[in-house]
């Protein structure tokens, strides 16, 4: 008889793992139940983080847990290095490994077999299926589980390593006139038209470094920020006239209570960025005004981060890697560079 197949809930979770009663529950073999207290099923946790943690604590108590195939390591990827990681680290990989799970749960191989071959065929695979977006996504996803293995003794080597190059898309080509940009801040309340303005002057900075400034940011010298691919790269942009007045009238808009606050936070003196990094709230009122302005026939529409090549349009190549933090001139070349050149 067929095995009954997983829910729809379910299917993105690891084999034997399921939701029940608003948790999350892990199936225990019958050959393991003196392992995970006598039961056959048991909760891991109201969370899936907190599952991910119950899980990983329990797994090198049990016997059978070795590492076979791709699935099996993606399975402990999953539970022991995850956790360990930032929350949009752990969300960007999430949203790849049910995809990864299918592909090689459907053709299972032993992961000490796994070759560059193999992973050329799972990206052709996804790249049309889904698009060269998730394909990429998946390619880095399995990358990192591979090197994960090489840690734990898995594998005595990462087979990817110079020998598997990951899928690429098209650099997005976008470009803001001056003139859309003018009609669309017209649009918005001052408190946004100063955030546009505040992101300009400040040479493009990340919808995230904007948003997660404090006042206590606001040094002698200039406005103190941290980078939010690499934390340890902090960097300060010095006062102008301009920048200093924007940043006054930012205060005089939005007076905080009592001490150290968000340079931007909501009607209920909450932060814009949420310790997940996520921008809920930004990024729904962005996508309303945005949507009034497209249907009004304001602008063409464009995403706030298109705003970061806008920053940076009259730098040179070197000098915009530079403002932008990049560590290669080539991510500004192809993501950053839309403004027609001039011959």
């Amino acid at each position: 008889m067929a095995p009954k197949p997983r829910s729809k809930v379910n299917r993105p979770l690891p084999s034997r793992w399921a939701i029940k009663h608003n948790a999350y529950y892990y199936r225990v073999p019958d050959n393991q139940k003196h392992l995970w207290d006598g039961k056959s099923w048991f909760r891991l946790g109201a969370s899936l983080a907190e599952a991910h943690r119950t899980f990983s604590a329990r797994l090198h108590d049990v016997a059978g847990a070795k590492v076979v195939t791709v699935g099996d390591l993606l399975d402990r990827f999953q539970f022991e290095f995850l956790p360990t990681k930032k929350p949009a680290t752990q969300d960007y990989y999430l949203k790849a490994l049910p995809v990864l799970r299918t592909v090689f749960n459907t053709n299972p191989i032993p992961v000490a077999l796994l070759e560059p071959r193999h992973a050329y065929q799972m990206t052709d695979h996804i790249s049309k299926q889904y698009s060269v977006k998730k394909a990429r996504q998946c390619a880095e996803c399995l990358s990192s589980a591979l090197s994960f293995g090489v840690k734990k003794g898995v594998l005595k080597q990462n087979p990817l390593v110079g020998q598997f190059r990951k899928p690429s898309a098209q650099g997005r080509d976008r470009h803001v006139t001056d003139q859309e940009l003018l009609a669309f801040t017209k649009t918005l309340p001052r408190k946004w038209q100063l955030y546009i303005m505040l992101k300009l002057h400040c040479k493009g900075r990340r919808k995230g470094e904007l948003l997660g400034l404090n006042r206590s940011d606001l040094l002698e010298e200039g406005i103190l920020f941290t980078n939010n691919k690499r934390t340890r790269d902090r960097f300060i942009v010095p006062w102008t006239q301009d920048l200093r007045g924007i940043v006054q009238e930012i205060i005089d808009l939005h007076p905080p209570r009592v001490g150290d606050a968000p340079l931007f936070f909501t009607n209920n003196f909450k932060p814009y960025l949420k310790p997940s990094g996520a921008t809920t709230s930004f990024d729904t009122m962005w996508q309303r005004y945005m949507k009034a302005a497209v249907e009004a026939g304001v602008c063409d529409r464009f995403t706030e981060h298109d705003l970061r090549a806008k920053a940076v349009e009259h730098e040179t190549e070197d000098v915009a890697a530079r403002l932008l933090r990049h560590t290669s001139v080539g991510v500004t070349q192809k993501h950053y560079r839309r403004k027609p050149e001039v011959l």
